[in-house]
C-alpha cells in the first residue's frame, strides 16, 4: 500500500467511520462518478442495484450512494446520504436490487424523508 493510500485509510479510521464503509477509489474506478446526481421531486422513485457507498464526498464530507438503474447512457445514479437515507442504507448489502423513494422535506423539522424497499438480491451474486 503506498504511503498516500495508507494515509487515506488511517484518516479514515481516526474519523470511526461508524457503518466501516469507507471505500478507496482507485482510477480505474472513476466511472463511478461519472453519471447523475439524483434530485428527486417528491413521491419519486429511483430503482436499481446498490453499488457502492463513497465516504467523505463533497464540500460537507457527506456519503454517496452508487446506484446502477437503467439508464440508456449506461452511467450510475448517485444520491448524497442524509440521516434517514444512512439510517435506512446501513442495513442493504451490495448488489441488492433496491427502490429508494423520495417523500419529501419534513417541512416541520426541515430534515428529507426516504424509504427503501429491498426487491431483490441480484441473482449472480
Amino acid at each position: 500500500m503506498n504511503e498516500t493510500l495508507e494515509s487515506t485509510v488511517n484518516q479514515a479510521v481516526l474519523r470511526g467511520n461508524k457503518f466501516n464503509e469507507y471505500t478507496i477509489k482507485e482510477p480505474v474506478d472513476q466511472e463511478y462518478y461519472d453519471g447523475e446526481i439524483w434530485n428527486p421531486v417528491p413521491n419519486e422513485s429511483l430503482v436499481g442495484i446498490y453499488v457502492d457507498c463513497l465516504s467523505d464526498v463533497g464540500k460537507f464530507n457527506q456519503r454517496m450512494y452508487v446506484i446502477d438503474g437503467d439508464r440508456l447512457d449506461g452511467k450510475y445514479d448517485k444520491i448524497f446520504g442524509c440521516t434517514s437515507l444512512d439510517r435506512q442504507m446501513k442495513e442493504i448489502e451490495k448488489g441488492t436490487i433496491i427502490e429508494i423513494k423520495y417523500i419529501g422535506k419534513n417541512q416541520e423539522k426541515g430534515y428529507h424523508e426516504y424509504k427503501i424497499s429491498r426487491l431483490r438480491k441480484q441473482e449472480n451474486q
